[in-house]
């Protein structure tokens, strides 16, 4: 849990207001029992430029999740571990993590699709910017 008093007292309040059982929903759709299913296809690779950023000490996001990441992303692919960060990095490690994303920023400027330089767009990319699809 971060150290952050004032986002302690809103978290608690929140946890407090809300139901348990939707927020359970989440993880029983995405995780489901036993027996477990192989999925017949992987999922697509990611195919654009990609930052993971995990925090080591979080008690439900096990460190062997990085194992193998680079295989899901079809691009370049950064990833950082913040050792001291658990599972609210932007508590934990708030100055790190906006001087990370301004430094990674920095370096893959964002582009919008009618940037003439903007030529690795997949085949089926629709742009829906201008309201159509």
């Amino acid at each position: 849990m971060p150290t952050d008093a004032a986002f302690k007292v809103r978290h608690d309040q929140a946890m407090a207001s809300s139901s348990l059982e939707p927020m359970l929903h989440y993880y029983r759709i995405n995780w489901p029992a036993e027996p477990y299913r192989q999925r017949a296809e992987p999922p697509p690779p990611v195919k654009a430029l990609a930052l993971l950023i995990r925090g080591l000490a979080d008690p439900y996001a096990l460190p062997a999740g990085l194992n193998d990441a680079w295989q899901w992303v079809d691009h370049e692919l950064t990833i950082l571990t913040l050792p001291r960060a658990g599972h609210f990095i932007q508590h934990d490690c708030a100055a790190q993590l906006v001087r990370t994303l301004q430094h990674w920023l920095s370096r893959n400027p964002v582009r919008h699709p009618s940037d003439p330089s903007f030529s690795d767009l997949p085949e089926n990319f629709h742009d829906t910017s201008k309201g159509t699809s």
